[in-house]
C-alpha cells in the first residue's frame, strides 16, 4: 500500500504554549515612585500635626508647665510620680523612675508630658497651696546632700535662678537662716525631698487630732474642705466640718488624704524645730 503524500502544516506563534510572562504594566521605577510619594505624604501630615500641637501648646497657659514646675507638685504628691505609675509610656517622660525620681538631665525647662487631669491638679495646687510652705529648718549639710541628689536645683542647671542664688549656694555654710534665704521653689523642693526620703515612715504613722487640725487650718486656710472636697473626695475633713468631736480625738485617716497629711506633718515639725 503506497503511503499518501501529507503536507506538514506550519504551526503559528499563536498556537505555541507560552511559558514566559506578560510584560509588567507597572515597572519597578513606578512602584518606587508610589512608595516615596506615600512616605512624603505621611511625613507632611505628621509634620503638620506636630506643628499644630506645638502651636496649641504655645497658645495655652494650661499646657505651659515645665518639668521643673511639675516636680514641685510631685514632691508634695508623690503618688503621681512616674515611678508610682502603672503605665509609664508617654507619662512624665522627662522624669527618671529607675535609679532616681527627679528630672532627667537637660529636661527641666521642657514642657511636661502629663495628662489633662494631672495638669488640672497642678494648677489647682499652684493657685492654692504653692505658697503655703511651713518654715522647716534647713541645715547646710542637708542642703548640700539635697543638691547632690536633686541636681536640677544646682545653679549651673537652673538658668532662670533668682539673682544671688549661685552666691548663696557657694556660701551655704555661712548662712545664718538658710530657709529664709532660699527661693520659694527651692524651699518646696527641699522639704519635698526630705519628706520623701527621710520622713516617709513618720508621716505615714502620724495621726491628726481635731484640735491640732483646726489650728492648722486657721494658719493655712487654703487646705479647708471647701477647696478640696470635689477633688479629693466627699470624706475630706467631713467630720471636722459637720460632725461632733473632741479636740483630742483622732481624725479618721480616710478624711486626711496624703497631701494634707504631709502638709500637717510639716506644720507640726516647723513648730518643733
Amino acid at each position: 500500500m503506497a503511503a499518501g503524500n501529507s503536507e506538514e502544516k506550519e504551526i503559528g506563534d499563536n498556537e505555541l504554549i507560552n511559558e514566559g510572562y506578560s510584560k509588567n504594566p507597572w515597572p519597578l521605577w513606578s512602584w518606587l515612585f508610589v512608595i516615596i510619594g506615600t512616605m512624603v505624604f505621611l511625613w507632611s501630615i505628621q509634620s503638620s500635626y506636630s506643628g499644630y500641637i506645638t502651636e496649641k501648646i504655645s497658645e495655652s497657659p494650661f499646657l505651659q508647665v515645665t518639668n521643673r514646675e511639675m516636680s514641685l507638685f510631685l514632691w508634695q504628691n508623690p503618688i503621681y510620680m512616674r515611678v508610682n505609675s502603672k503605665t509609664k509610656s508617654g507619662y512624665l517622660t522627662g522624669f527618671e523612675y529607675l535609679e532616681k525620681v527627679n528630672i532627667e538631665e537637660g529636661f527641666a525647662e521642657k514642657i511636661v508630658a502629663a495628662p489633662p487631669e494631672l495638669l488640672f491638679l497642678y494648677h489647682t495646687w499652684a493657685r492654692l497651696l504653692k505658697s503655703e510652705v511651713p518654715p522647716r529648718k534647713v541645715t547646710p549639710q542637708e542642703f548640700v546632700e539635697f543638691l547632690e541628689y536633686v541636681d536640677e536645683w544646682q545653679p549651673k542647671n537652673w538658668p532662670n535662678a533668682p539673682k544671688g542664688y549661685k552666691d548663696l549656694v557657694d556660701n551655704v555654710f555661712k548662712s545664718k537662716n538658710l530657709f529664709n534665704d532660699l527661693p520659694l521653689d527651692v524651699k518646696i523642693a527641699f522639704i519635698g525631698w526630705k519628706n520623701y526620703f527621710k520622713e516617709g515612715e513618720a508621716i505615714n504613722g502620724a495621726n491628726a487630732s481635731y484640735g491640732l487640725m483646726q489650728k492648722f487650718l486657721k494658719k493655712y486656710v487654703n487646705y479647708q474642705r471647701a477647696n478640696w472636697r470635689n477633688i479629693s473626695g466627699e470624706e475630706y475633713l467631713k467630720t471636722l466640718t459637720f460632725g461632733k468631736f473632741q479636740p483630742d480625738e483622732i481624725i479618721p485617716k480616710e478624711e486626711v488624704p496624703p497631701f494634707l497629711r504631709v502638709a500637717f506633718f510639716n506644720a507640726i515639725m516647723a513648730e518643733k524645730e
